[in-house]
């Protein structure tokens, strides 16, 4: 689930369709990893795409059921292809690492990729990686 808090997205006018973004939201996510289910996210999201296409980057902040936190950093590509009278297929991928924690997770170091798609029925994605948390 995601809500959006803030958007805008500015055309730079050197190329058609070329414009900057940034996006802040909530989502609330769920993992058959017991550290990472049920977890609230902030996050802070720049892209930078000509028609759809492009370049992101974003910050996520965590709360974790009892109120630790984690924070990550991701970075990757989005793609959009157009089709006839529908909406656009967009997949995105890209690679993420954490930056800090608190609580059980203070610190935590590791990271991974994602993948996913977004389209008429929501957004979808997966990610996998690995972490550990040095005491």
């Amino acid at each position: 689930m995601t809500a959006v808090v803030s958007q805008t997205v500015m055309p730079i006018g050197d190329h058609p369709g070329h414009e900057i973004g940034v996006i802040r939201h909530l989502e609330f996510d769920n993992s058959s990893t017991a550290d990472f289910d049920a977890i609230a996210y902030d996050v802070v999201e720049t892209t930078d795409y000509t028609a759809g296409n492009g370049t992101h980057r974003g910050y996520r902040v965590s709360i974790v059921p009892g109120e630790d936190r984690l924070s990550s950093a991701y970075e990757g590509t989005t793609r959009a292809v157009t089709r006839p009278g529908a909406a656009p297929d967009i997949t995105f991928e890209g690679k993420w690492w954490f930056t800090g924690g608190t609580g059980k997770f203070r610190g935590i170091t590791g990271g991974g990729t994602y993948k996913g798609q977004a389209g008429p029925a929501g957004v979808t994605w997966e990610w996998q990686g690995d972490y550990e948390v040095t005491k």
